[in-house]
């Protein structure tokens, strides 16, 4: 896939295989906006990208703030074209509980 030129928006991008994809994206040519909840994981990651990353602190499970990291990112001008849903939470339990049964 060629993505050079293409605005390219990853939650949890600050470590990782996020961290990963900024960093194979940007040799790849593309723009990355990285939201990220930790604020000090945010300023690594400028520090390592420079002007080829955006970085803002965002906790992706809360609405409101999607929606204000969102506004910013647009308010700099950066539409995404991609999204890579990256930042999650591993639960370490069976898909089906068997033994639990709900009445």
């Amino acid at each position: 896939m060629n993505v050079a030129g293409a605005n390219v928006l990853i939650t949890g991008g600050g470590a990782g295989i996020g961290r990963y994809l900024v960093e194979r994206l940007i040799s790849d040519g593309a723009h990355v906006c990285v939201l990220e909840l930790n604020a000090a994981t945010c300023a690594e990651v400028l520090d390592q990208f420079g002007s080829n990353v955006r970085s803002e602190q965002c906790d992706v499970t809360d609405p409101a703030a999607i929606d204000v990291a969102l506004q910013k990112i647009a308010d700099a001008g950066f539409e995404p074209d991609v999204l890579i849903n990256n930042a999650g939470i591993i639960h370490s339990e069976p898909l089906v509980n068997m033994l639990s049964r709900g009445d």
